[in-house]
């Protein structure tokens, strides 16, 4: 059998990292609520603020090639 990847989520309490609407990257701790479920289950939760912002980055260079064509 396969190795299974599971996936890191924080312990309750415990801080991790989102990328806002707009781009920018805010922290906030796990709470089991419905909106960091959605945020664990969409892929936009990170255990570091440098995982967020480098991923942040990569969406704005995808955004900008949808925008300009590049």
């Amino acid at each position: 059998m396969g190795k299974t990847n599971k996936r890191w989520r924080a312990n309750e309490n415990e801080t991790f990292y989102y990328i806002t609407e707009s781009g920018g990257v805010l922290n906030t701790t796990e709470s089991f609520a419905e909106i960091t479920d959605i945020l664990f289950n969409y892929g936009n939760y990170f255990k570091t603020k440098e995982s967020a912002k480098c991923t942040a980055k990569a969406i704005k260079e995808i955004f900008n090639i949808n925008k300009y064509g590049k």
